[in-house]
């Protein structure tokens, strides 16, 4: 309070005396003089409680400017590779700091990160609203392109399983080695990609102009990999917690031993074989003409 510096100059001069008016105990006074004279210049009197808000909000802005200052120092300089300089404060701080399971807390925040960043493309996605360069097909080109689509699927599937047996792995380190911050980052930012190109595998489909007989085939067609995107989303969504709950287990000395699976689900193939049987049905019958 304010009454306790206006009186720590006669303490000073006399610091055997009682001034047990003004505070419990003289280490007080010790206290305030050890910040005083340390150079610092944070003690501020104050009188009532908002006089302590009031300084706070000052002081704290000038921390917060200060950190965004060092902060674009740092991604500005150029020492900094690309994949740090994207990193949020979260991982910035679990990189820093390195608390107990920080491997897997960086890279659930860091996949986070990644997918949240394509949530304007989820949203085309969703709405199947797809910009860019259209192409016109024919039905027979059309049914050839929804094979080499359908190809594409797969591999980007099989990469992903390559990906999180290989990379995450190596990423995580093996027990009591502490992980590789690169290699945290770089997978989780190849997650993140590959969840673009599922959405843009979809998106694709909107910019073929094709004959309307075969629309609906299209629709149930881009519906193939939905689920695929969801799953991602999924396991994205449940992975901080998980680990958090792992994480608080262990440190009351229970072993935790845990697995985190990113399942793709097989596709539901009903929808498109329904659209190829009643083409076929309506091609067969002469109601349409196939070209």
């Amino acid at each position: 309070m304010r009454s306790l510096l206006d009186i720590l100059p006669v303490w000073a001069d006399n610091p055997n005396g009682d001034f047990r008016s003004v505070a419990d105990s003289p280490k007080v006074f010790e206290f305030i003089s050890g910040i005083r004279n340390s150079g610092e210049k944070w003690v501020f009197p104050f009188d009532t409680a908002q006089d302590i808000v009031g300084t706070l909000r000052t002081q704290l802005s000038y921390l917060f400017a200060d950190a965004l200052e060092l902060r674009k120092r740092a991604f500005t300089s150029g020492a900094l590779s690309e994949k740090y300089r994207r990193v949020s404060g979260t991982e910035l701080r679990l990189l820093i700091d390195t608390p107990p399971g920080w491997e897997y807390l960086l890279f659930g925040y860091a996949l986070e990160r990644e997918i949240s960043s394509y949530s304007d493309m989820r949203r085309d996605w969703e709405y199947c609203i797809s910009l860019g360069q259209t192409e016109c097909m024919s039905a027979r080109q059309f049914m050839t392109h929804c094979g080499d689509k359908n190809s594409e699927a797969l591999r980007t599937a099989a990469l992903t399983e390559e990906l999180c047996k290989q990379s995450l792995s190596k990423a995580f380190g093996p027990h009591g080695v502490p992980g590789d911050p690169d290699e945290i980052l770089y997978a989780a930012a190849r997650l993140g990609g590959i969840y673009r190109q599922i959405l843009e595998w979809k998106l694709s489909f909107y910019r073929l102009v094709i004959p309307e007989i075969v629309h609906n085939f299209r629709t149930a067609q881009s519906r193939l990999c939905d689920q695929i995107v969801t799953d991602m989303e999924e396991f994205s969504k449940c992975f901080i917690p998980k680990i958090t709950e792992a994480i608080q287990t262990a440190q009351t000395g229970t072993a935790v031993k845990m697995t985190l699976t990113l399942n793709f689900a097989t596709p539901n193939l009903q929808g498109v074989q329904n659209e190829l049987a009643l083409l076929k049905q309506r091609i067969d019958s002469g109601e349409i003409e196939w070209n």
